[in-house]
């Protein structure tokens, strides 16, 4: 049987989330500076090569001033150990 080991990522995007520039990003609560206004995708791929799987993801829109709202979300992953 396979054990599992998890994370949780939850971010912010910049803007309203069309480009997916990282506004801030947080791996198990803690918040990963240095990925401000980096690509999601980038964020992504090094979590694949780390062999991370996402399990499940919860999306939450909060609407800022009218010309910046922030997309926010919470992403679940796994991998085997």
């Amino acid at each position: 049987m396979t054990s599992w080991e998890y994370c949780t990522v939850r971010y912010v995007w910049l803007g309203r989330g069309l480009t997916q520039e990282i506004h801030t990003v947080y791996l198990d609560g803690q918040e990963l500076k240095e990925w401000k206004d980096q690509p999601w995708s980038v964020f992504l791929n090094i979590l694949g090569k780390e062999r991370w799987e996402m399990s499940a993801a919860k999306e939450v829109y909060t609407e800022g001033t009218r010309l910046n709202h922030l997309n926010e979300g919470i992403l679940f992953f796994k991998r085997p150990i």
